[in-house]
């Protein structure tokens, strides 16, 4: 049944498509949907990317995390203002240095946001669905107009964001609707793409003048904007339900769901040529599946692994932290400041630039919220 579509005070009259949880949601830029073969521990079979290898242990999940051969599954193109194209355009699914400088962009937008502000803002939202706050929250703190349509077209986006071929008329014209609105300090982006072919109307177009090269880089800011939002979405979540569960444990209810019921259980990495891990073979083409749940079982004193690992953590990470603090706790946190995620090594290097050819996905965790917000 295909869902329902809204309409909102807007200056333009494209519908906003109303929410709908995913059947099976995507908990985090790496979760590995159910539809995929049962993974299994040691060396894949040949090439066979449909046997995945499996690591479980804390040392051999940051070991793949770090290497520069296992990178975010590829996503496949597909025309601007889509879904497809949403993918193949966000630092989450990028590399070298087109990822480098779309994770700039994301991470200049993050250092705008005043961490307690957005806790404070989530704590005072009313909203009772914890991912359509997150994303009001952060659509407010960047300046987006009507955040309230804007946290719903990112909600039908967020059902197919981890999709690998997304096939959703209602998420690209999500998409669509979406692009034009995320810079409202520039001139509007977008060329209709998959949502204006959808019959959902185009974006607004940049004037020619501009020149494809301006266009192409404002619909990248505008995307990765579009990525910071869904990234944060089911993930946020995901990490407040699992923390309402650990209330009245005695430790802190965000970290002790970061620990021992995380949001993130499993991500997975495509191998780009062949490598080791822990002394287990990994050719190219195989598909890794890291069990974070089982990797910081029993390891209190590591950092858990929702957000990734140096030498590629999540950049969202204290802010996804502080709103979901805040939706839990209140502009006041019981237990004190919310937990803080680690910060990476300075001194680690950039595996992006390891990675041979074009168009080939940089490693790293993600949100990781953002592979957690944005990677």
């Amino acid at each position: 049944m295909r869902t329902p579509v809204v309409r909102v005070a807007s200056s333009s009259s494209a519908p906003v498509p109303a929410p709908v949880r995913a059947s099976v949601p995507a908990l985090g830029p790496d979760a590995v949907p159910e539809r995929d073969p049962e993974p299994v521990t040691g060396a894949a079979r040949g090439a066979d990317a449909l046997v995945p290898v499996r690591f479980d242990r804390y040392e051999h999940v940051t070991a793949a995390l770090a290497d520069p051969a296992l990178v975010p599954v590829p996503a496949a193109p597909g025309p601007v203002g889509g879904a497809a194209w949403l993918r193949a355009t966000v630092a989450r699914f990028g590399a070298g240095e087109r990822h480098a400088v779309r994770r700039a962009g994301v991470e200049a937008d993050l250092a705008r946001l005043d961490p307690d502000a957005l806790r404070a803002s989530a704590a005072a939202g009313s909203e009772p669905d914890a991912g359509l706050r997150a994303v009001r929250v952060l659509a407010q703190a960047l300046g987006l107009a009507e955040p309230d349509a804007v946290a719903r077209a990112v909600a039908a986006v967020a059902r197919v964001y981890f999709v690998e071929r997304p096939d959703d008329p209602e998420a690209d014209a999500a998409v669509a609707w979406l692009l034009p609105r995320m810079l409202p300090d520039e001139e509007p982006v977008g060329r209709g793409g998959a949502g204006a072919e959808a019959g959902h109307g185009p974006a607004e177009r940049r004037p020619a003048e501009h020149g494809a090269a301006a266009v192409r880089a404002a619909e990248e800011r505008a995307a990765n904007r579009i990525g910071l939002l869904v990234q944060s979405f089911d993930a946020t979540a995901t990490l407040v339900d699992h923390a309402r569960r650990a209330v009245g444990s005695g430790a802190d209810p965000i970290d002790a769901a970061l620990r021992h019921d995380p949001p993130v259980r499993t991500m997975r990495r495509h191998a780009v040529r062949d490598t080791e891990v822990g002394g287990v073979p990994v050719p190219a083409g195989a598909q890794v599946v890291l069990d974070v749940a089982a990797a910081q079982a029993g390891r209190p004193a590591l950092p858990p692994l929702t957000f990734g690992a140096p030498p590629r953590l999540c950049p969202g990470r204290t802010h996804a932290l502080a709103i979901a603090s805040g939706i839990l706790h209140g502009a006041a946190d019981p237990a004190g400041s919310s937990p803080d995620a680690p910060d990476p090594d300075p001194d680690a290097p950039d595996p992006d630039g390891l990675v041979p050819g074009p168009g080939v996905p940089g490693p790293g965790g993600d949100l990781r919220p953002h592979e957690r917000t944005a990677r």
